[in-house]
């Protein structure tokens, strides 16, 4: 739960600090959150029930950390005002470092060319579309 809490902490700052930089950008950062959070809430939702925890405990226990991203929006919007551009980059760098992690961490699996070929192509499709939408802001 202390890392679900320093999780949704970063994702609250990734934010706070984005709202700052420019209204667009803060409502594209906060619908990319929502869509990244509903599947890791309704993993930890699970987990939980899978541990005996009554619905009660897993909505208090869900709640505390979600004040962490409540606490770590507050926070990149005071220093998002000092630093922003560091703040930018760092919690861009974030999401860089965890995206090619994990994309690594699955192409270890891939068996054969070709599907390493379509896996590829996808991940080039999704930064050309990360790209159109960069336009379209």
């Amino acid at each position: 739960m202390a890392g679900d809490f320093i999780h949704n902490f970063t994702d609250g700052l990734t934010i706070g600090v984005s709202y700052v930089a420019d209204y667009k950008m803060g409502l594209a950062t906060t619908f990319a959150m929502f869509l990244h959070e509903v599947p890791h809430e309704v993993c930890d939702f699970a987990i939980l029930f899978q541990l005996k925890y009554s619905l009660c405990q897993i909505v208090g226990l869900q709640m505390m950390t979600a004040m962490g991203a409540l606490a770590g929006t507050i926070f990149g919007s005071i220093i998002g005002q000092m630093w922003m551009k560091e703040c930018l980059a760092f919690t861009t760098g974030g999401f860089l470092y965890f995206a090619i992690n994990n994309l690594l961490g699955e192409l270890k699996e891939v068996k054969s060319f070709g599907m390493l070929l379509v896996c590829c192509m996808c991940s080039f499709a999704g930064i050309y579309f990360m790209y159109i939408v960069a336009l379209l802001e």
